[in-house]
């Protein structure tokens, strides 16, 4: 069980910016409308400069679709930025990212700072409870943290439970475990996951 997409499903998104873009507002990530931030009136979606602009012609004011997501104040297109993130998900290595997604190392370091900020905010939210009756929530666990250079594929840094409603809000958690045991496993559940959830893991092979 992966909660990181295939390459398969992604893919096609990374190099079609179209498709990414259009991609990103079904998934709820970028909206596909917005009222005008001046006047409140209605606009259109210039997808050649990711921004909407009012269509009052005593208006006109435009603002940015980026502002307010994940993609504020980014500068690489759509489709690389998720193919970094892709990447930086399946903890692949800092120089591979550069080559494949050819993007300077200063932009890399950048973005995957940004990214371990992310994570970090999110293992904050530690009142996070998700799922409910009848509602099939994936759970499974990944090593958070860098390569040592020179190591072989040695990753030091922290151990994480997380788990992911199959809904469409998709509402997820995230928490860093000491220990991976049974009764470890066990009390993450019934601290984030509401009694009548159906659990699909494979992690009880493990614990």
């Amino acid at each position: 069980m992966q909660f990181v997409p295939s390459i398969r499903k992604l893919g096609k998104f990374f190099f079609d910016e179209d498709a990414a873009l259009g991609y990103l507002q079904n998934e709820g990530i970028l909206p596909k409308e917005k009222d005008c931030e001046a006047c409140g009136g209605p606009t259109v979606l210039i997808k050649a400069k990711l921004m909407f602009r009012c269509r009052k012609k005593s208006c006109r004011k435009g603002f940015s679709l980026r502002k307010g997501t994940f993609f504020a104040n980014q500068c690489l297109p759509l489709g690389k930025t998720l193919h970094l993130a892709h990447m930086w998900l399946l903890r692949s290595p800092v120089a591979s990212i550069i080559s494949q997604c050819e993007v300077g190392s200063a932009t890399v370091a950048s973005y995957l700072v940004y990214l371990r900020q992310l994570v970090s905010d999110a293992l904050d939210e530690e009142d996070c409870v998700i799922g409910g009756e009848g509602i099939v929530v994936e759970i499974d666990e990944t090593k958070m943290g860098k390569r040592k250079h020179n190591r072989g594929h040695r990753v030091e840094g922290v151990w994480v439970v997380g788990g992911v409603e199959i809904t469409e809000d998709r509402r997820v958690f995230a928490v860093p475990v000491e220990k991976r045991d049974a009764e470890t496993l066990l009390n993450v559940i019934k601290t984030h996951v509401r009694p009548g959830s159906i659990i699909h893991t494979d992690m009880w092979k493990g614990y």
